[in-house]
């Protein structure tokens, strides 16, 4: 009897499978699984209709990571805005309270002192351009400013500033103690240098009092950083510590007070106050503008290295008075951040109750467990600092000071601007964490996959890049460091290779000017092997990773198309351009057909190129192996 059945017997199938009968008679066939009342509606009633998106909000309900990913999500809500509130704006539109006005003081301030070159220029600066921009006493069309813009720095300048000094001016010098010499030296060489003054560091700070005798003591005498109120600094040469010899420039509020400083300042030039021991000098000034409410330390910095010459730079902390004083503070502000230090304790309880459900060993095995942990001790440091700032600005007794009197205002400003730092690296690890989350799409699940499969590879091939990285950096300091500023120290070194990497090769002419030997070798070396040789390691293990996560997971994946549509149709394009130029040739020679022939399939290269070429279906190389774009017809 034959399995296969004809018409009828299908027919009879058929029939039998008929459903029930609606209200005028008319049976629906069960495999179609739609209702004549269906049928009837238009196809727009039958497909605009909530049911699939019922059956997505269930299924997406059911989800065991959704209420996580939702509170999570509103974790980063709360932490956008307190990072749209640290800057002060809403960060679409440009606000000149941060920016612009920090950016004034600094060109106000530095623009000449930047071109201090020596110790006569220095102390020019002080006596005219300095105080002329502190203490005016004539607005621009000469007229003598009023007793009310008293104290407001710049307020004579043709750009009237509304910035207020707070408290005295205060300049520190630091020095260096006498016989700080390497001891190396033989006794010919220590003769020629009776007194040698060597490099800075906090062992070899000089303490004693220096200078003429005022009443049997020394005019200049040392102070703590705990008496004098300043911090440390850490400069382009060294880092420096608050203490150091101070003098404070009166900032009375009167008409006399501009006097009262240029005697001082001139009574130090006719000291000698600054000498061959002098390693740096800091001029402190705190400006506070009532329009925008924000406070900022300024430092005027000149350095004096062992090496010689002198090092002008400045330093400034714009911050706003409520993120160091809470009776300034506004609510908007300062509420998102405590609910914010909240939410990550919170976070932090709900992770160790999710760590005690298993071992140690089998939490922190996973990825995320690790990830998730310091994610929390980032945020924790993070605010550590910012709460810190209300302990370490100056309490309301002191604060706002009197006008012959210094506060410190540089040690608060830093623990709020290191907030911000290390909340800045918080945002990018925060919002990756995104990914625990996304990861469990289906749809982008396997593109993780093979991102996680590939990592082990992308180790490997990124140790062999430090280690290359590394080596061409000391090479570079070492044959240029004395001549070219980018190559001065290592970190700066390895910045600019960097740099050189990604295509900025303004430093190339310096460094062949610097060596005409080293230089273009150095180059050629390291473009080859970083952006040649590497490169294409990457591209090519990358690619074979993905190749073989494609043969466990048997998908094509989004980069692995790309890949071959972007960079293998380049290898068909060469491959078949190589045929049609040994085709060409082949066609000129003045043989017969069969020779012509012969030649071109003996040609070994072109024709495992051409067979490699159509195997791959590289589209251009299908395209120029055309019968028609061939000169000539090979029989």
């Amino acid at each position: 009897m034959s399995s296969s059945a004809g018409p009828a017997s299908k027919l009879a199938l058929k029939s039998s499978s008929v459903g029930p009968a609606d209200k005028r008679g008319r049976a629906w066939d069960v495999a179609d699984d739609v209702p004549p009342e269906e049928e009837e509606k238009s196809l727009a009633d039958r497909v605009l209709t909530l049911g699939p998106v019922v059956e997505g909000v269930r299924a997406a309900s059911e989800h065991p990571k959704l209420f996580d990913m939702v509170l999570y999500v509103t974790f980063l809500a709360l932490l956008t805005y307190v990072t749209l509130q640290a800057q002060d704006q809403a960060g679409v539109w440009p606000s000149s309270a941060p920016y612009d006005s920090a950016r004034m003081l600094h060109r106000r301030f530095g623009e000449r002192f930047l071109k201090v070159d020596s110790v006569e220029q220095w102390f020019d600066y002080m006596e005219k351009e300095f105080l002329d921009i502190v203490y005016p006493l004539t607005w621009y069309s000469g007229s003598a400013i009023e007793k009310a813009d008293l104290g407001f720095a710049g307020a004579g300048s043709n750009s009237p500033d509304n910035f207020r000094i707070l408290g005295a001016v205060q300049v520190r010098q630091i020095r260096t103690q006498t016989a700080t010499c390497p001891t190396t030296y033989q006794k010919e060489l220590r003769n020629l240098v009776p007194v040698c003054v060597g490099k800075y560091s906090s062992y070899t700070q000089e303490q004693e009092p220096f200078g003429p005798l005022d009443k049997g003591v020394r005019r200049y005498t040392f102070s703590t950083s705990n008496e004098n109120g300043e911090s440390s600094y850490p400069g382009i040469f060294s880092h420096y510590d608050g203490g150091g010899y101070v003098t404070i420039l009166p900032a009375d509020g009167d008409r006399e007070t501009k006097n009262k400083a240029r005697a001082k300042i001139q009574q130090m030039r006719k000291d000698r106050w600054f000498d061959r021991q002098t390693r740096a000098v800091f001029v402190t000034v705190n400006l506070f503008n009532p329009s925008t409410g924000y406070l900022t330390p300024l430092r005027l910095i000149l350095e004096h290295p062992a090496a010689g010459g002198l090092y002008p730079s400045v330093s400034l902390r714009h911050v706003p008075i409520g993120a160091l004083y809470t009776q300034y503070s506004k609510l908007s502000t300062t509420l998102p951040e405590v609910l914010l230090t909240i939410s990550v304790f919170l976070y932090v309880a709900w992770e160790f109750n999710e760590a005690s459900k298993v071992t140690f060993v089998e939490y922190f095995s996973h990825f995320w467990g690790i990830y998730d942990w310091m994610n929390f001790a980032l945020f924790i440091v993070s605010f550590a600092f910012r709460w810190a700032a209300y302990g370490a600005a100056p309490t309301a007794k002191v604060f706002p000071p009197a006008n012959e009197k210094f506060v410190n205002l540089e040690s608060s400003c830093w623990h709020v601007q290191m907030w911000r730092n290390l909340l800045a690296v918080t945002l990018i690890v925060a919002y990756l964490k995104l990914f625990k989350y996304i990861h469990q799409i289906p749809s982008l699940s396997h593109v993780f996959k093979k991102i996680f499969f590939t990592i082990s590879d992308m180790m490997y091939l990124l140790l062999c890049f430090t280690f290359i990285f590394w080596g061409f950096s000391l090479s570079h300091f070492l044959a240029y460091g004395d001549d070219v500023k980018s190559f001065r120290t290592v970190p700066d070194t390895m910045i600019i290779l960097w740099r050189q990497m990604f295509g900025d090769l303004d430093v190339v002419d310096e460094m062949v000017a610097a060596n005409r030997i080293l230089g273009p070798l150095f180059f050629v070396l390291f473009t080859s092997f970083v952006a040649i040789v590497l490169m294409t390691f990457f591209f090519g293990l990358l690619r074979e990773s993905y190749v073989l996560a494609d043969d466990q997971n048997n998908r094509i994946t989004l980069v692995q198309s790309f890949l071959d549509s972007a960079i293998a149709p380049y290898l068909g394009f060469v491959s078949a351009f190589y045929c049609w130029v040994a085709c060409c040739l082949a066609c000129m020679w003045p043989v017969s057909a069969a020779y012509r022939h012969r030649v071109v399939t003996h040609i070994g290269i072109c024709a495992s190129l051409c067979e490699f070429s159509k195997k791959k279906n590289y589209y251009p190389s299908i395209v120029l192996l055309q019968p028609n774009a061939i000169p000539c017809k090979l029989k």
